[in-house]
């Protein structure tokens, strides 16, 4: 490395500890959002073909999701 660009020191693993629970818990929240929203989407396409009777291409459908 530069000696202009030092590398910083490395972190203390009592620093670094709750920086890896927030991330855990930061992918576990992005994970259930997302299966909220697939859910979501299903019971749009559920709500649109079985309540308004519209026919609709299920397998392209569901192969977007």
């Amino acid at each position: 490395m530069n000696a202009d660009f030092p590398l910083p020191p490395p972190l203390d693993p009592a620093v670094a500890a709750p920086e890896r629970r927030a991330g855990r818990a930061n992918l576990r929240q992005l994970i259930e959002l997302r299966w909220l929203a697939v859910v979501g989407q299903l019971a749009t396409v559920l709500v649109v073909h079985v309540g308004l009777a519209i026919v609709l291409p299920w397998a392209e459908m569901l192969s977007l999701l």
